[in-house]
């Protein structure tokens, strides 16, 4: 990000930030921070649960997200939307029984990691809407994105370092590592972008599709057949996000209510000014006679 804002003016946007550590702290660093145990926790489950499963319990992302963001008042709690989030998490929870390799650490990681993910999204999607922090998407993770790095950097110097074996490093390559940094690049650029004009609910139900390509994928490639149980379970659960996508835009309504109360104040500072007006016309006449 650094490179861009230095050879482009794609980041230009951070000259009309006044970023104080108010504002840092409240805002930018815990992006940052969520952003960091995301990663973590969910790469740390794939040493306990298979990628069928994790994927399966992923699809908890949306639910979660859109809790998240009733909760900080970026949508609109509405009963259509949480019936429907039941039935997601029914599906989520059909597939769960169905896991042969079940671990409560593994599931309790996951489970850390859906969290910190969907208040990542949530508290993202405040830092761009927000009028006392309102940035651009470049702008945004231009600054939350060094808080990722310090801490994963702390992290990884902690827990893996002691264990690093630089002959891995080599045997895979740097040319799949330089790749894999590149995508995710990348993907952090598309997802601000989406968190900016869609929301994070949104962003979240994106997931899934690539939650059903991961799961082929393991059948075909890694030999992990999921049980029958496993497959109505995610069925449900996909089912439930379809449903989602055509109910009304909870972030729309939740701007049109927004939109209905700044009408209502400028109605009534309209009339406050009019009485007024009509105060101070009695009273020159007043004087006058």
């Amino acid at each position: 990000m650094h490179v861009l804002a230095r050879t482009t003016s794609l980041v230009d946007g951070r000259h009309t930030v006044k970023m104080t550590p108010r504002l840092f702290w409240r805002a930018v660093a815990p992006v940052g921070f969520c952003f960091s145990m995301s990663l973590i926790f969910s790469n740390q489950a794939y040493l306990y649960l298979s990628v069928s499963f994790i994927q399966m319990l992923k699809a908890m992302g949306p639910v979660a997200t859109y809790i998240a963001t009733c909760f900080f008042g970026l949508t609109n709690w509405r009963l259509t939307h949480l019936l429907t989030i039941c039935g997601i998490s029914f599906g989520v929870m059909i597939s769960s029984m169905g896991e042969i390799r079940f671990s409560w650490l593994g599931f309790l990681v996951q489970g850390g990691g859906t969290v910190a993910e969907a208040l990542r999204l949530a508290l993202m999607q405040y830092l761009m809407s927000s009028e006392d922090s309102k940035m651009d998407p470049l702008t945004s993770l231009y600054f939350f994105a060094p808080v990722c790095t310090v801490i994963n950097a702390i992290m990884g110097i902690a827990l893996e370092y002691p264990i690093f074996d630089t002959s891995k490093f080599f045997d895979v390559g740097t040319l799949a590592f330089l790749g894999a940094a590149i995508i995710a690049f990348c993907l952090n650029i598309a997802q601000v972008f989406v968190v900016g004009r869609a929301g994070s609910v949104v962003l979240s139900l994106c997931g899934i599709p690539k939650a059903v390509f991961l799961v082929v994928s393991s059948m075909a490639f890694l030999g992990e057949l999921p049980s029958l149980q496993q497959f109505v379970g995610f069925g449900v659960s996909l089912t439930g996000m379809g449903i989602y996508s055509k109910l009304p835009s909870a972030k729309r309504q939740h701007n049109i209510d927004g939109l209905a109360r700044e009408e209502v104040k400028l109605d009534n500072a309209d009339v406050q000014e009019e009485g007024r007006a009509m105060l101070d016309a009695e009273k020159d006449s007043v004087h006058s006679d």
